[in-house]
């Protein structure tokens, strides 16, 4: 009994240590996230660097949050090398990318973000998320040229028509395809109820496709990215697929079906609500009336 007494206040004393250490552990990451939120991004970064020293806990976002503290001073190398160790550790890949993603795309630094994603490539070739973001590096850098130059025909671009375009698309192929190696049974499969609630599907990949092909006004471009909008709407329907659905389906002439698909947007709601057209279902119904009525005294 003496023998069980101590082995029992043994376990509860190695028990209240290695509660001690996490809540350390967890305070050292607080106060280096506290620290790079008021932009002291040098003090920042020792402090995630002792954090790596004495903890194992929560490795992905450290390297993650020290590598933009060193991107933002300018040492892009450091910067290069955290995003790698951070997807290297990560449990959950899609999420890590997601992270600093989020993080160039806001920054527009979009050559920097297509060079971490192609790093990336090279240790998970099966990463759907990085020929993802590496689509829309490409597009979004050259939209922002052609904004600039004031080009509104894109299909005139002699950049997308030489080479752009194509490599653009083998992207968003390669991303789509990866996705559905792991996804697509999943997909056709469920009820409808389960794809309305999946907030961590990549429909993202097929409406960002669609979005792309259907700035080029013709009949091929806009007939993949009706079908890009449509198997995003099985996957997980937006409200936003359904409204830009039924245009594409207006301009291919397909006017039932752009009907159908304005009415259903006239009465969906986004969640959260917000305060422009989309959360005003009596102006929706209006809008979407007018518009089934337009395509009828064609």
């Amino acid at each position: 009994m003496i023998r069980k007494s101590v082995l029992l206040l043994a376990a509860i004393f190695l028990l209240n240590i290695q509660n001690f250490a996490q809540t350390n552990c967890d305070s050292l990451f607080m106060n280096a996230i506290h620290i790079q939120q008021i932009k002291q991004y040098e003090v920042a970064i020792s402090k995630y660097s002792a954090y790596m020293q004495v903890c194992t806990s929560y490795m992905s976002e450290a390297y993650l949050n020290r590598g933009f503290c060193y991107y933002t001073i300018g040492q892009k190398k450091k910067a290069s090398e955290d995003f790698k160790s951070a997807f290297e550790v990560s449990e959950d890949k899609s999420t890590t990318m997601n992270g600093f993603a989020g993080f160039f795309l806001h920054k527009e630094a979009y050559d920097t973000l297509f060079n971490i994603c192609k790093s990336l490539v090279s240790i998970d070739s099966a990463n759907s998320d990085a020929y993802f973001y590496m689509a829309r590096c490409k597009w979004l850098a050259r939209l922002k040229i052609l904004k600039l130059n004031n080009v509104d025909d894109y299909a005139t671009d002699t950049a997308l028509q030489s080479h752009l375009k194509d490599e653009i698309m083998f992207y968003y192929d390669k991303a789509i395809y990866l996705d559905s190696i792991k996804n697509w049974e999943l997909y056709t499969s469920r009820p409808d109820s389960i794809a309305w609630s999946d907030e961590n599907s990549h429909c993202d990949y097929y409406v960002s496709r669609a979005f792309f092909e259907q700035n080029f006004l013709n009949d091929r471009d806009a007939g993949n990215a009706l079908k890009d909008f449509e198997t995003a709407m099985m996957i997980h329907p937006t409200i936003e697929e359904y409204e830009y659905a039924a245009y594409v389906a207006r301009y291919l002439g397909q006017n039932e079906k752009a009907c159908k698909y304005i009415q259903q947007w006239a009465i969906m709601t986004p969640f959260p609500p917000n305060n422009d057209l989309n959360s005003n279902p009596f102006k929706k119904k209006e809008i979407a009336d007018k518009f089934c009525k337009e395509m009828a005294s064609n």
